[in-house]
């Protein structure tokens, strides 16, 4: 059974993250947990997590600097890491924490390799992940957006959308005409 290092580990995402870990039967000894208590300590690179075989980035990002790996962090010898999960993907941050890969991943190709020498690390980062799960997706959004729209003001913004749907709907029935 593969070792696998989360970090954002008490967050939605990282609480997903080892409910999904702990129902592939990997052992609670074989997954190491961090939030920000263990990132809280230096700005990384964290070697830590190359002990690991699988890292699991689940951070929501808020603040610059940290680096949990970079390339001179991968390229230590005896490094067990060969797989990135990154959820967050946020490359396109200056921020971004695993500053090392420039692009997205998809369901097309979801893999990435990394370093292609004797050990490479294969990097998943797709950057619209939730819709693997469209039903938890949409239920949490759902689940937000409610108390919101409970809000309004019932009469004039729900009969003025309605309006608008109709006269959207009537447009598209024109163009099947």
């Amino acid at each position: 059974m593969p070792s696998v290092h989360v970090i954002g580990a008490l967050g939605q995402v990282g609480t997903g993250a080892r409910t999904m870990l702990n129902f592939l039967g990997v052992p609670e000894d074989k997954i190491t947990l961090w939030d920000m208590q263990e990132t809280s300590q230096h700005e990384g690179p964290y070697y830590e997590i190359l002990d690991s075989e699988i890292f699991i980035n689940c951070i929501n990002l808020k603040q610059k600097g940290l680096i949990f790996l970079n390339k001179e962090a991968l390229n230590r010898p005896n490094r067990k890491l060969s797989i990135i999960s990154d959820v967050s993907c946020d490359y396109t941050n200056p921020a971004n924490p695993i500053p090392i890969y420039s692009d997205a991943t998809s369901f097309d190709a979801p893999t990435k390799r990394i370093l292609q020498k004797d050990n490479p690390v294969d990097v998943i980062a797709i950057d619209y992940l939730p819709t693997l799960v469209p039903k938890e997706s949409s239920e949490q959004f759902g689940d937000k957006l409610l108390p919101h729209v409970l809000q309004f003001d019932h009469t004039s913004v729900w009969l003025d959308a309605l309006g608008i749907f109709y006269q959207k709907l009537s447009t598209i029935h024109q163009i099947k005409s």
